[in-house]
């Protein structure tokens, strides 16, 4: 073969033209596009942004992981049923990034791990797909190189099956030099790419497979056609318009995203504006499918939510078919398995027999079944450090007063005069958190083989700095806004603490700035699973504990100002001071009136529900 004749041309095409050639028997292919399961956009945006510029066969190509691979075939075949879909990864290699096409299981890539190309060519052909060099588009004394510094001979001598030389980020000159590197195995396809990792990339290089496809479906015949060369690349826009095709997503990361891009959160858009939906998992007010659907429409009227939180609990619980209401109504779901069955209506508490390794194997359990219900996120548990124990006696008993004064280390250090030689004398305090880090991460891992959506942990406010974040996908935590450590913790023997001065709300709004702004050190997503107020006076100072568990519970006065001005105080903290990318109220209905519940006994709504309503509706990134 002439190598001169090899080189790949790119052809310059309309809208109308790809609809042309799909009616002729070809596919327009987009190859290289990532989602909200790496670092791009959310993969139903993706997804929706290809189809519109004439795209009929998809990849979406996360890196080191295929976890958005189900999501998106149900989205496909539901929305776009003309549409195929090629499962597809981004591969970390030894020596530059490998695209996987056509895959059946996902190439595992521990964090921080890079593979051999041998490995991953081999992984790739052994489950029938084909092995594409990513971008190798930095020259560098005169030798071609990907990120990793892939070598000449590599090129020619690994078993790659194509490579993508033509990128939509860079200038035609280097695209061309990069283009001569087919001569080096002119066995090899060539693809072009957008690479995009917003939806504002999508839309500039495509590639026409074909003619002669008979089904989009059919990813084996597909791949043939890729192997055969059947591909021409395909250029909607040239170089000098595709800054002004882009100028839009560069005023949406500046400004109306601007915060959430710049602390890379992980492609998730907009805010969780949620419910937490407890009743059943502590057997109250137990409902119909059919009654919780009424209710949950009448929340999105008139509470301006998109997102509930629920509890589940045992293998005979509802909580999934609830969460299936939820999706069929366009709701997100949050979903943990917890632990704990009623010991009665007046008094739910734990069950102290769960061990660590009981919990993991009902944890898994659950992973499959929130799996199957397509919930969003999946917290693999919920303050763990109060539920889970080496023996069959040892947790904390969270509606104890004695609780309150089991703040750790971890949580105090936080709270401005408190020293370190100050913590050290409180040994007894947090003896379960350093084992929780390293069993949230194995547990984290496990549940990975089975639910493929977005994974995270409903951390109390004291875990947050032994949990091991940088393996969730996402960051929750419980997190109540209260003064109430301020007069429990001066009580602890050999803890010197000052005071902090001013109203409950200022002492309040110092811990809860603190945790977040801790949290958002990991430049994930940070929602907070779980902030509630009870309908009672001083409710700041009451804080999370249940008053039917205070030694004063009688001398607690009803009062529904008193809860909605609590929330009114941390929205003014989510409004002008602190960003999270959600928040879940805690909760909807209760089974005392002074509690948490923001509906009365008789189900009509506090005067909270015009405050969270307000603030959910205006409440904006």
């Amino acid at each position: 073969m002439d190598s001169e004749n090899i080189l790949p041309e790119v052809k310059r095409v309309s809208k109308k033209e790809l609809e042309h050639f799909k009616n002729e028997g070809y596919i327009v292919f987009a190859s290289h596009n990532h989602t909200n399961f790496s670092d791009g956009d959310d993969y139903r945006n993706v997804i929706d942004a290809l189809v519109k510029v004439g795209v009929n066969l998809i990849a979406l190509t996360d890196h080191n992981n295929i976890r958005v691979a189900n999501h998106a075939k149900s989205y496909i075949q539901e929305k776009y049923p003309e549409c195929g879909y090629i499962i597809s990864e981004e591969v970390d290699s030894q020596h530059g990034d490998i695209l996987a096409y056509g895959l059946q299981s996902e190439i595992k890539v521990k964090e921080g791990e890079k593979l051999p190309i041998t490995q991953i060519n081999e992984i790739i052909h052994d489950q029938g797909g084909v092995s594409v060099i990513a971008h190798p588009f930095h020259p560098g004394e005169g030798i071609f190189r990907t990120f990793g510094g892939l070598k000449k001979a590599q090129i020619k001598n690994l078993n790659f099956d194509g490579i993508e030389v033509f990128h939509a980020d860079l200038p035609p000159f280097l695209n061309n030099m990069c283009s001569a590197l087919i001569k080096l195995r002119p066995q090899m396809f060539v693809l072009g790419a957008d690479d995009a990792h917003s939806v504002y990339q999508i839309g500039r290089y495509f590639n026409l497979i074909g003619p002669d496809i008979d089904d989009v479906h059919d990813i084996d015949e597909v791949l043939g056609a890729m192997k055969q060369k059947k591909i021409t690349i395909l250029e909607l826009m040239g170089w000098s318009a595709r800054p002004f095709h882009m100028l839009p997503g560069f005023f949406d990361i500046l400004f109306k995203k601007g915060l959430k891009r710049i602390n890379a959160f992980a492609g998730i858009y907009g805010l969780f504006k949620g419910i937490h939906f407890q009743h059943e998992s502590l057997g109250w007010n137990p409902k119909t499918p059919y009654e919780f659907k009424s209710e949950l429409q009448k929340l999105i009227q008139t509470m301006n939510i998109n997102t509930i939180r629920l509890d589940a609990m045992g293998p005979k619980t509802q909580s999934y078919e609830f969460a299936s209401v939820a999706k069929e109504l366009g709701l997100n779901v949050i979903l943990n398995p917890k632990y704990v069955y009623p010991e009665g209506i007046d008094k739910p508490k734990l069950d102290h027999s769960l061990t660590f390794e009981e919990f993991e194997d009902f944890c898994l359990d659950h992973s499959q079944r929130a799996q199957t219900a397509d919930v969003d996120i999946f917290c693999i548990g919920n303050e763990l450090t109060l539920e889970l124990s080496d023996d069959k006696s040892g947790h904390i008993e969270r509606f104890n007063q004695d609780f309150f004064r089991q703040f750790t280390p971890s949580f105090l250090e936080m709270i401005p005069g408190i020293g370190t030689s100050r913590l050290a004398k409180l040994s007894k305090i947090g003896k379960e958190e350093h084992r929780i880090k390293g069993y949230l991460e194995k547990l984290s891992k496990k549940v990975r083989d089975h639910f493929s959506g977005m994974v995270s942990y409903a951390s109390g406010s004291w875990e947050v700095r032994h949990v091991p974040w940088k393996h969730f996908d996402v960051i929750c935590c419980n997190l109540y806004f209260s003064d109430l450590f301020v007069e429990f913790i001066q009580d602890v023997p050999k803890l010197i603490l000052k005071v902090l001065k001013g109203s409950p709300a200022s002492r309040a709004a110092l811990p809860f700035k603190q945790t977040i702004q801790y949290l958002k050190t990991f430049k994930k997503p940070v929602i907070i699973s779980e902030l509630g107020f009870q309908t009672v006076s001083n409710t700041i100072r009451v804080g999370p504990m249940p008053v039917q568990y205070h030694e004063d519970f009688n001398s607690f006065k009803y009062d529904e100002s008193a809860q909605a001005n609590g929330f009114a105080e941390v929205f003014k903290l989510l409004k002008k001071d602190i960003f999270v990318n959600g928040l879940i109220i805690h909760e909807w209905s209760d089974h005392i009136e002074k509690g948490f519940g923001l509906v009365k006994l008789d189900n009509t709504q506090k005067l909270s529900c015009d405050t969270i309503s307000n603030f959910f509706k205006t409440w904006e990134i």
